[in-house]
Parts: C-alpha cells; structure tokens; sequence
C-alpha cells in the first residue's frame, strides 16, 4: 500500500468560505494557502503514514504560529495529533475552541482528494407516469 498525499485538500467553513485550501508541499506536508495560491504560514497540519495507519498533526514542529492548535473529528475531544482515516470529518479549532475549517479525510493510499463541507443534492426521476419516484442521492466531496 503506497502513500499517496493528494496535492490539495479542499476546506469548508471559515478558511474554506475565503476560498482557502490546504497544498500539498512535500511527505504528507500541507500549507494553507490563498486563492492566489499564496503560502499562508503558521497554518500547516501533516498526515503522516506509521504503516498504514495515517496520523494527523495539526501542530507540527515546522508549523510555527500553531494555528490550528486542535482539531476534532466528530468525537467531541480535541487533539494535536491522532489516527484518523479516509471520510473522518475534521474541524480544525483554535485553543478557544472556534473552529477555522473543516475537511474529509481524504484516501491517502489511492490518491483520491478530500474535500470540505461538501453538498448532497436529491433528484426524483418518474419510472412511469404509474408508479412511484426513484430517489438518487449525490455527495459532492
């Protein structure tokens, strides 16, 4: 199973609704970064591979300003550092709990990106003019 970092991670919420993203720099490495494409320092969180269990930090050592200084994913308790996988929804907090953004864990071993908040839209499509509605349900990650 290869380490695969996707080359972006897309944020929902407070950064994510100023058109920020997390970029992909180097070894599970990710820099938060302006629509411009503009480096944002003091703001990285790293993913790192401890064979086949990927590991979270969102205070690494390179990090600087230790924004985020947390995150949570969906349990309630904060971290600095955890075991997370692929679909785990993160908020990353500040020390006073606010949260800056959100993701989906993306799969760090196929490639496939993550992406923020995300969107789920229902569509109903008539089988006949007989019968009942087929409902379809899109996640857009």
């Amino acid at each position: 199973m290869s380490f695969l970092p996707p080359a972006t991670i897309t944020l929902g919420g407070g950064w994510g609704t100023n058109g920020e993203y997390y970029s992909h720099t180097s070894n599970g490495h990710y820099e938060l970064t302006n629509s411009n494409g503009n480096y944002l320092g003091g703001k990285a969180i790293e993913f790192t591979d401890n064979n086949g269990a990927l590991t979270l930090d969102v205070n690494p050592a390179s990090n600087g300003a230790g924004i985020p200084d947390q995150f949570d994913k969906g349990t309630g308790l904060n971290f600095t550092s955890e075991t997370v996988v692929a679909g785990d929804y993160i908020k990353l907090k500040k020390s006073d709990g606010s949260v800056k953004a959100n993701f989906t864990v993306p799969d760090f071993y196929t490639g496939t990106s993550g992406g923020g908040g995300g969107t789920s839209t229902e569509e109903t499509t008539p089988l006949s003019t007989n019968t009942a509605t087929k409902k379809v349900f899109c996640n857009f990650w």
